[in-house]
């Protein structure tokens, strides 16, 4: 993986890319199968570039022996279960033994019917916990965020849950992380801030070294 550090990098927030106080690294979709324990977002303009990501994320985490979830937005994820079944992943087998989860927004970000941050939290320590408990190496989770621009949604609280994740949640190193921001739905400024505070991005316009 390269390591960044060199503003024009990244296309989102090209001057604002260092604002954070996280020490962050560019990688191409293709090695994001190659992460571990580390908080990842992805800013995306199609499905191909979500599906190329996310199915490469999930597909190593089950062949290291972790448990796997992905979070769909308003549609069903076909693209990602078929990207799984082309990386040689039997789905059905591991979604009947667990290793392999889809769930809605609303089964985990929305829980309560609004975003708590704090919620969430729990249930990403929790979820960490009984992998653990499961017999898994860690928990690797890909999750869809247009949810956090829907109707009476305010940025705060996501861009509070973001920057907390590292110290609360990812410190422990049973998690992986890959936050897939659509660029179409998310204000450019939004995008700075969200991107500011990931350790890792996962850039579309790269191609993989």
């Amino acid at each position: 993986m390269a390591s960044t550090g060199t503003r024009g990098a990244f296309p989102v927030g090209v001057d604002q890319l260092e604002r954070g106080a996280v020490q962050q690294e560019i990688v191409a979709p293709p090695e994001a199968g190659r992460l571990r324990g580390v908080h990842a977002c992805m800013p995306y303009r199609s499905a191909a570039e979500r599906r190329a990501a996310a199915g490469a994320f999930l597909a190593a985490g089950l062949r290291l022996g972790e448990r796997c979830v992905y979070i769909a937005g308003d549609r069903w994820p076909i693209e990602i279960v078929d990207a799984l079944d082309e990386a040689g992943i039997d789905v059905p087998r591991s979604a009947a033994m667990g290793a392999l989860r889809i769930l809605r927004a609303q089964q985990a970000y929305m829980r309560s019917g609004s975003f708590d941050p704090d919620a969430m939290m729990r249930l990403l320590r929790s979820a960490v916990a009984d992998a653990a408990a499961s017999g898994y190496y860690g928990l690797r989770i890909a999750g869809e965020m247009e949810w956090a621009v829907g109707p009476g949604m305010a940025p705060d609280p996501l861009l509070e849950y973001e920057r907390r994740l590292a110290r609360d949640v990812f410190s422990a190193g049973r998690l992986t992380g890959l936050c897939l921001y659509e660029r179409d739905r998310f204000a450019p400024e939004l995008l700075d801030e969200l991107a500011s505070v990931h350790p890792v991005i996962v850039d579309p316009s790269r191609a993989a070294n």
